[in-house]
């Protein structure tokens, strides 16, 4: 039988409750019950520990008048079925009544999965969330961190007096259970808590690549018909009776991007895509809005209709802004990193350049050429540059873009 920690809790003076935690070996107790004994100076005080139900791991809690940072000695006694007792004696110097308390260690779980696959890791990885209540006591300080169960540990956390609340994220790989736990660092000899930790499985859209890649090209056409709709909408709106049937074939590519949109969002398909997206809808608004601002530059005037650049410039902007809001709200969530917020605006060039082919193949000689080219010009500039803005944030020039694909 080992006593792995010693610690004080101050209560209205003189009394000090002394914690106890410790491990038995061999058999476990009748009752699964420790007695306790705390002797300091002259004084000796009794209690009982408890063995937690299905575990080695013990711990009990003794009334006492000893004197925080004062001489201590614990003495744990069991007794074994077979009636044979065993008993552990620890001596300290002093006792610490700056032990924080932890009131509670749980964890959320982020959506969706992070999607690339490492060797060791075939299952995906999932970012669980995790939050640590306690108190300090008075006039003390303390440090804590999480040890995460799977070789890593998080940051060092300083504490004050008083209540404290921690949150920290961490990437486990799916597949296996993790024991995390909390540590106190200082004052040392204070006992952490556990925690088993199981990512939830990831689906079928995050392991396997032939259903990812059928997402993938269910996402860019529901963009590619929804820019090329919106940008269609807009020109038809605002010309004549002798333009074009814009208007007619922008309700049919609606059409068609609601069919794409209704099969990507259901849960009821063998697909799933959804369960794979990072809250989507936000991110697929500003995408929408920035392409459908690009493609509406082929129908600036001398083409059919009014259309000026300041609208096609006003949909880039907001839709670019949009963009921004889902990176920034959702960037602790998912996780995403500035490489995702860039990817998306990536998606969006090559997929202007899809939808300004939808309609220009159909309205073939009806688009100026210099409309056309412009536009074909600015979606190709957006690309460009959101790629630059990865690469200069990903190996070897940073490591800023942990788990991007």
């Amino acid at each position: 039988m080992f006593i792995d920690s010693v610690s004080g809790i101050q209560q209205s003076p003189p009394n000090v409750d002394v914690v106890v935690f410790g491990r038995v070996t061999g058999c476990v107790p009748v009752g699964g019950i420790i007695n306790l004994q705390v002797i300091c100076g002259s004084l000796t005080f009794s209690g009982t520990g408890q063995v937690q139900s299905g575990s080695i791991f013990w711990n009990g809690t003794v009334q006492t008048t000893c004197a925080c940072n004062g001489p201590i000695t614990v003495i744990a006694t069991a007794t074994c079925p077979d009636t044979s007792t065993c008993s552990v004696t620890v001596n300290l110097p002093n006792i610490s009544c700056c032990c924080p308390t932890i009131n509670s260690f749980t964890t959320t779980e982020s959506t969706p999965c992070i999607q690339p696959q490492l060797p060791g890791c075939s299952g995906g990885f999932r970012q669980i969330n995790f939050t640590v209540t306690g108190t300090v006591p008075a006039n003390c300080n303390a440090t804590i961190r999480i040890v995460f169960g799977d070789s890593q540990v998080g940051i060092i956390h300083p504490l004050a007096a008083g209540p404290f609340t921690i949150q920290e994220p961490h990437v486990y790989c799916v597949g296996a259970s993790y024991n995390a736990m909390v540590t106190i660092i200082t004052p040392t000899g204070c006992q952490g808590t556990f925690l088993t930790v199981t990512p939830s499985p990831c689906p079928d859209c995050t392991t396997q690549n032939s259903i990812r890649t059928l997402c993938n090209l269910i996402e860019i056409f529901f963009l590619a018909f929804s820019m090329a709709s919106l940008a269609l909408l807009y020109a038809g709106l605002n010309g004549g009776p002798a333009c074009p049937p814009y208007v007619l074939l922008g309700n049919l590519f609606g059409g068609v991007a609601a069919v794409l949109l209704a099969v990507y969002t259901s849960t009821t398909n063998n697909l799933k895509c959804i369960l794979c997206a990072c809250n989507p809808f936000p991110k697929w608004l500003g995408m929408i809005l920035l392409g459908g601002g690009i493609c509406t530059i082929m129908f600036v005037p001398p083409g059919c209709g009014s259309v000026t650049f300041v609208v096609p410039l006003l949909f880039i902007v907001v839709g670019a802004f949009f963009l921004y809001l889902w990176y920034f709200n959702y960037k602790d969530i998912c996780p995403l990193t500035i490489c995702h917020f860039c990817a998306a605006v990536r998606l969006t060039g090559l997929v202007a350049l899809i939808a300004i082919g939808f309609i220009y193949a159909v309205f073939f000689g009806l688009i100026t050429t210099g409309a056309f080219w412009i536009a074909v010009i600015t979606a190709g500039v957006v690309t460009l540059v959101a790629q630059y803005f990865i690469d200069q944030n990903t190996p070897p020039n940073a490591n800023n873009c942990q788990y991007f694909p």
